[in-house]
């Protein structure tokens, strides 16, 4: 146990190294034509994989003891090193292999004047913060705050709320990945805005687990949809060559927003769940007439 926060923080600094290089591998080995329907697929596995592999994880538990599940889960990333190394990007037409590259502090800071030299990235990046703010405290310690004092039910209504809202994102995402039609990027981000504040508001008024869990597939479903075109946006808009630095960019920007949401549900989520919710649903609210009254948003594709 003396080295677990260790192993702990190892695990996570290479999960941040891995996130932004899968985002970047996906548009180098489908064409961009296809782009949705790979997330598509790609989330659906991902989305189901949560689901699937902590029940998995449980009955392992339960059966063996620890030892066993970290055994079969470092098994599984053993398979994801040797499947990824029969993986070949294309070669983009105008580059030759380079042998050394820039380092790791220059890498970042390319990615961040990208960004900020991008009035389009400049608004998905606030967009995405706000979206993130209002999604990781409500829909985690808000539903089980939900569940305690207002539901008055026991960790398997958790569950099923939890598992509602897990199914509503694979359902989006495969719905996603099977729609032919590319639709604006600035009104479906704007869309999804309005559909988490329609959902929140009714969380914020729900007095009944089932209406909860009917919610929180809707989330889900909105959540998972979107997710199919806005990273496939991203990876068609951005050069590849900066793309990982890029979302990496991102990425910090929802590591900082995600804890102050969680900081801010828990402080409220006793005796204020009703404002928690509904502010939620404002600010919600506000940030899609924001979006579709701005027209470099407002039209992008």
């Amino acid at each position: 146990m003396r080295f677990a926060p260790v192993l702990g923080a190892l695990f996570g600094t290479v999960d941040a190294f891995f996130q932004p290089a899968r985002s970047s591998l996906l548009p180098s080995i489908v064409d961009p034509d296809e782009l949705e329907a790979a997330n598509g697929l790609l989330s659906a596995a991902s989305r189901t994989s949560l689901i699937a592999g902590p029940a998995l994880g449980g009955l392992l538990v339960a059966a063996s003891g620890t030892g066993l599940a970290f055994a079969v889960d470092a098994l599984c990333f053993l398979l994801v090193v040797l499947a990824l190394a029969g993986v070949r990007a294309n070669q983009q037409p105008d580059q030759s292999p380079r042998t050394s590259g820039p380092s790791l502090v220059t890498r970042i800071s390319e990615g961040l004047r990208y960004v900020l030299a991008g009035p389009r990235l400049q608004a998905v990046l606030v967009i995405d913060a706000v979206v993130t703010f209002c999604y990781a405290g409500p829909l985690t310690v808000g539903l089980a705050s939900l569940i305690r004092y207002r539901f008055a039910q026991n960790a398997a209504a958790f569950g099923l709320l939890g598992a509602a809202l897990a199914l509503g994102g694979l359902t989006g995402a495969l719905i996603g990945g099977a729609v032919h039609v590319r639709p604006r990027i600035g009104l479906l981000i704007a869309g999804l805005a309005a559909w988490l504040a329609g959902g929140m508001a009714l969380l914020g008024l729900a007095s009944d687990l089932m209406l909860g869990v009917v919610v929180a597939f809707a989330i889900g479903c909105g959540t998972g949809f979107q997710a199919v075109f806005g990273i496939s946006w991203v990876q068609r808009a951005i050069d590849r060559e900066i793309l990982g630095r890029v979302v990496s960019v991102d990425m910090v920007v929802g590591y900082a927003v995600g804890p102050l949401s969680l900081i801010v549900t828990g402080a409220m989520a006793r005796g204020h769940l009703h404002l928690l919710y509904l502010g939620t649903a404002l600010l919600l609210a506000v940030t899609a007439v924001g979006m579709l009254s701005n027209r470099t948003v407002r039209t992008m594709r």
